[in-house]
């Protein structure tokens, strides 16, 4: 199994792409003096908040609102800080089968479904090999071994542990979408939940390549939906609700259009109105 980086093409007009890069190198100083108004922890602080058996609560917000909160919640939440940096880098690899088992088991809504991924964090270089599992109770299981940093395939011994996790159907397996994007961690100091903002996401493949655009996807992580959340509760009184998506899927449909669309369609139509796409 080839594990190589999806080359994409990347032929925008270097106008438009010097134009995009000052939108970037502005967007990050903004988020990075946000996050510099909390007080940090470190990954040896995150014990039990590591949630790798959990529940999600997903958002899809415009930006400005994004922006909003992150400073409504500066009094309440801790930062995770990695040497030094809190606005973390990290790129995804997501694998499916050629008919696209793992995206289509999510359109369908199956009970107890997966993705495989390898994520490399590239603040501190660390690449592991992922497989994330929607149970049907609606939790979220994650396992994952880590992964030589440069490797070219993957070894047999990492195969054999995904073959072991994943359905017999989801074979072979190939590389179809990389995703790259911005990432600030916040942390309840008070119990265990943990937030993901991602910003300046990013979906390609060897041909096409998307930007989301002003768009901000936050992740509630809690062991229990029914847990108090002041993140979730401010996002309810700015008229924000749950919204059930996945980023491997919004990304493969935003570059194929020719796949089905009939779950995640009110997310497009979502995107839509933030970023002015338009979907038919």
């Amino acid at each position: 199994m080839e594990l190589t980086m999806l080359k994409t093409n990347t032929s925008s007009p270097a106008v438009s792409a010097e134009q995009d890069q000052r939108t970037s190198d502005t967007l990050q100083a903004r988020l990075q003096n946000l996050a510099h108004g909390y007080k940090p922890c470190v990954l040896e602080d995150l014990g039990e908040t590591t949630l790798m058996d959990r529940t999600d609560t997903k958002f899809v917000l415009p930006l400005k609102l994004g922006l909003q909160a992150l400073t409504a919640m500066q009094n309440h939440y801790e930062v995770l800080e990695i040497d030094d940096q809190r606005l973390q880098p990290y790129n995804t690899l997501y694998f499916d089968t050629p008919a696209y088992y793992f995206y289509y088991a999510h359109l369908r809504s199956c009970t107890d479904r997966y993705k495989l991924r390898v994520r490399t964090y590239l603040v501190n270089d660390l690449t592991f090999l992922e497989i994330k599992r929607r149970t049907n109770k609606g939790r979220t299981v994650k396992e994952r071994i880590q992964i030589d940093n440069y490797w070219p395939v993957l070894d047999p011994d990492a195969i054999s542990w995904a073959v072991e996790r994943l359905p017999g159907a989801a074979w072979p397996l190939e590389p179809v979408l990389n995703n790259r994007f911005y990432r600030l961690l916040l942390v309840n100091p008070d119990q265990a939940e943990r937030i993901t903002l991602d910003f300046g996401l990013q979906f390609s493949d060897r041909v096409h390549k998307k930007d989301l655009g002003p768009v901000v996807v936050a992740e509630v992580k809690r062991k229990s939906s029914h847990a108090e959340s002041l993140f979730i509760n401010w996002l309810h009184a700015a008229h924000q609700r749950p919204s059930s998506f996945s980023k491997y899927c919004l990304g493969m449909a935003l570059l194929h259009p020719e796949l089905k669309t009939n779950r995640i369609k009110p997310n497009l139509l979502q995107l839509q109105k933030m970023q002015g796409m338009r979907y038919a």
